[in-house]
Parts: C-alpha cells; structure tokens; sequence
C-alpha cells in the first residue's frame, strides 16, 4: 500500500486513500458494522474502489466502484466519507448510512459523484455540483455542518458545495450548487488582504476548515498556508476580515528553517497536507521538507513542547532528529512541482482530533 493521504476521526477510525491500488481503506477503532460491513477493531477493509482504474460503479456498491488515483479523504460529520476521485475529476461519496445527502437518496455503502462531472475543466459555478467541471482534485473536506470544500488543484481554486441553501463566504448560495471561494483560476501568488475569490492560488494541494468554518488552504507550489476567516477578527496575530485572504505560515520561499519563530517568518518545503485541532493549531506537513509542523494557536505546551502563540514548530521528520529542520535546504526548484500521480510518494497528514474530515 502507498498511502496518499490518510485520516483520523474523533473515535479513532482511521481511513486511507491508496492510490496506487485505486482504493479506500479503513481500519476501525472499535469492532462493529460500518459502511454496510462488519468489522473487528484495528484489522483493515476496503470500503470503495475493486483496485482497478477507472470511473464505474456510480449508484451501486462502492467496493465495486473503478476509481482512478484517489488522492483525498474526509469523513463528513455523518460519518461518510468523500474521496478525491482525482484522475477522474470527480468527488465522490460513500454514505455510512442510508439517508438523504447533496440533495439525493443514498443508499450506505453505495457509492455516488456529489462533484465533477468526469471532464477536466473550469466550468459549472453556481450551478449544480455534479455537472460541473473539475481538474485533478487532490483534497477534500467537510465543515461541522457537512458542507463540502474541494481544493481544485490544477484549477488553482478551492470550490464550495453546501448542504443547505444560505450565504457562505459572503455569498448567497444555493443547497447542492457549486461556487469558488478562494483564487481567480491564474497561478500566482498574489491577493493577501483583499478578497479571497480575486487571489493567485498556485496548486492548491489541501483544504480543511476549523470549529468556526474557517478555511486554510495549502499553497503548496507557493510554499504557504493560507486561510479565509468566515468573520472579522483576529487569527494567528493578524486582523483579518470575514472572506478575504491572508497568509499564515511560510514566507514565499522554499526552505524549512524557521522554527520557534513567527509562522509568517518561516519557509515551507511544499505543504501538501493541512489540519486544524480544535483548539485551532494548524498542522503543516510538507512534501519536498519531508516533515509536519504546527502554528501553536495559543501559547502553551503543544506536541511535548513549549510553544508561544502564532510561532511555527517542528513536531514530525522522516528519519531525522528535529533539529534537522533549522539546517538549510537547496533553493527552491526552478521547474515545476512533479506530478503527483498514484505512483508518487507524498506526505500526508491527518487532524488529531478533525472538525471537519
């Protein structure tokens, strides 16, 4: 198994998009019946993709469902789970109970496309989520209420999809439709302070929101997180305004130096996955540093450590000592980022303890 990205929930059940085999796995914390299967603690099960490519399955048993390069999880506030179907250009959804979903009946254990319509595109706002146009999702989330964000990579946006009609973001919208809520479709870096629909993303590789709805955003080809607040005040030592965007941590550059500092001080090597606790630590785990961080929400002890509000802190490297991450990094590469197909190896990260997923 090679792992995407993986997943916790508050009851310890853990979910796992493995691409490579086309499949979502899932290892629950305490025996009993999920998404339609019996279970035993801590043993592993599939729940969708039968391991072979493609796009199949939609409306019948998710195990029987073609996937392609699943490369994101969340498990939403119901229990279900949504997958970033990401060669396909789709989200899909696997309920854990039967009921009614993104304006559907579902049946538990089935398996159904909430977002994308299979082409690679951008096309479909404030239209219905299934018919719209995605391109390479790489991330998916939920916020407590269930409604769905999308970090639509190679769109350079993040998409919106609520469960109940109402204004999100600023915005009126529709139950079931999609909206963009953070970048403009160009790459670049660019729009902090001012509207977050108006700012330069540049491949997007991970979404999650906080107990407030707020969302943070991995920046990833621009070496930053960042975050939309749903309300004005203050967040990570700034003075924010409800729907704009700001960045939290990284300062542009490549690097992975600057621990024990302010966040906004300090490179990231390519942050590929983000979480935030419930007390509003925000969980950083970049591909190219091979390391997790964490921005400390308030100052205290965090992660065995002593850590002052809005700093940065190395908690996680693969194979060294954390003082491994104050050394130096090479320059940031000239060339694009590679593509992340199902055959290669990232990092991943997971909330402790996720409001969302």
């Amino acid at each position: 198994m090679r792992a995407c990205r993986q997943l916790g929930d508050s009851s310890g059940d853990l979910v796992i998009a493995d691409s490579c085999a086309n499949m979502i796995d899932y290892v629950p914390a305490t025996s009993g019946t999920y998404f339609g299967q019996a279970m035993t603690a801590g043993d592993i099960y599939t729940i969708a993709g039968d391991g072979t490519a493609g796009s199949s399955g939609d409306n019948g048993a998710a195990t029987s469902a073609e996937l392609n390069g699943p490369s994101g999880v969340a498990i939403a506030p119901s229990g279900a789970i949504a997958i970033a179907d990401t060669s396909n250009n789709r989200t899909r959804f696997v309920p854990a109970t039967s009921g009614t979903y993104f304006g559907r009946s579902m049946t538990a254990g089935d398996i159904y496309t909430i977002a994308g319509n299979g082409t690679a595109g951008y096309l479909g706002d404030t239209g219905a989520a299934t018919s719209a146009e995605l391109s390479g999702p790489q991330s998916v989330t939920f916020d407590a209420s269930g409604d769905l964000a999308v970090a639509d990579t190679s769109n350079n946006v993040i998409r919106f999809v609520p469960v109940s009609t109402g204004s999100y973001f600023g915005r009126s919208m529709a139950a079931d439709d999609i909206y963009t809520i953070a970048g403009n479709g160009t790459a670049g870096y660019s729009g902090n302070g001012a509207a977050a629909t108006s700012a330069e993303l540049s491949a997007p590789y991970a979404v999650a929101f906080d107990a407030a709805g707020d969302l943070a955003i991995a920046d990833s080809r621009n070496n930053v997180v960042r975050f939309v607040p749903v309300s004005s005040g203050s967040n990570y030592g700034q003075s924010m305004s409800a729907d704009d965007i700001y960045t939290v941590a990284g300062t542009g550059t490549y690097g992975d130096s600057g621990n024990g500092t302010a966040a906004t001080s300090a490179p990231l090597g390519d942050p590929v996955g983000i979480a935030v606790d419930a007390a509003g630590d925000l969980f950083i785990a970049s591909d190219w540093a091979a390391d997790v961080r964490v921005v400390a929400a308030g100052s205290g002890n965090l992660a065995g450590q002593s850590v002052t509000a809005d700093d940065i802190y190395l908690i996680a490297a693969m194979g060294v000592t954390p003082t491994r991450a104050t050394a130096a990094r090479p320059a940031s590469p000239s060339s694009p980022l590679p593509n992340r197909s199902a055959s290669t190896p990232r990092a991943t990260s997971s909330s402790p303890t996720p409001v969302t997923t």
